[in-house]
């Protein structure tokens, strides 16, 4: 007998009309769109610029794209950002000239976040300031990331660029989105020969590990260099990295 309004459905019947309402719940949850990512700050562009160029090397008065001074790889990532003013508009070279600008317009601070400028030496050197303690800076062996008291040139201030915004709220999506944006172009491709290849963070036999690359991972050639033995070096991108394989060791990719 159909059921009608005002009686109990059996047993059975209301199993079954309780699963289809949890299907249908459920369905209306799922098709809902994911919420859209953060855009990237500010201080999560520039940090992606620099940290880009791990391992370049350190050539006095050099502000990139192929090495840099200290105070150059601060201005490089700065202009690349798009931020350039928070610096004064690259009219300041080197850390000295920042930190009497910063002083002038009241913006060095004890307390630094992410995107600011860290000021040692009282302008001997700067580098840039990633939080937790860390900072990326050009030194004698190429750009490094470093704790902020581990130079041997005491540390003196931070220039607030005022940059970090919501930093401290980004995804782990939106800085791998930043990073992507801010690679070193391509100019080349080529493949690991062998069965184990090291990526590391500078052109030499002795720099730090990074990861180890399979034969046949695909690189992006940024930019090639010599050691002191001759042998070259490539400068590649891995996927959203960015660092140095050994040249003989790999061949043009098919």
């Amino acid at each position: 007998m159909p059921w009608q309004k005002g009686t109990t459905l059996p047993r059975t019947s209301r199993l079954r009309a309780l699963a289809a309402a949890t299907l249908a719940a459920l369905a209306i949850v799922t098709i809902q769109p994911p919420a859209p990512a953060a855009a990237a700050s500010p201080a999560d562009r520039v940090i992606a610029i620099a940290m880009a160029e791990r391992g370049s090397p350190w050539v006095f008065g050099a502000t990139g794209p192929s090495a840099f001074d200290c105070s150059g790889l601060v201005i490089y990532s700065f202009r690349r950002a798009g931020v350039l003013e928070k610096i004064g508009s690259g009219r300041y070279r080197g850390g000295s000239a920042m930190l009497r600008w910063a002083r002038a317009n009241h913006l060095t601070t004890s307390h630094g976040e992410r995107g600011d400028v860290a000021v040692w030496g009282n302008g001997s050197h700067v580098g840039i300031y990633l939080g937790s303690g860390r900072v990326i800076s050009t030194l004698t062996n190429g750009v490094r990331v470093t704790g902020l008291r581990a130079l041997t040139t005491p540390f003196t201030t931070f220039i607030s660029t005022r940059l970090s915004g919501t930093a401290r709220a980004a995804t782990s999506a939106t800085t791998a989105t930043a990073r992507a944006v801010s690679l070193p172009p391509i100019v080349a491709r080529r493949t690991v020969s062998v069965s184990r290849l090291n990526f590391r963070s500078a052109p030499r036999v002795t720099a730090a590990i990074d990861r180890v690359l399979a034969r046949g991972t695909r690189l992006g050639v940024v930019r090639a260099a010599k050691d002191a033995a001759g042998r070259t070096w490539y400068r590649v991108v891995v996927g959203t990295r960015v660092g140095w394989v050994a040249g003989w060791l790999t061949r043009p990719a098919s």
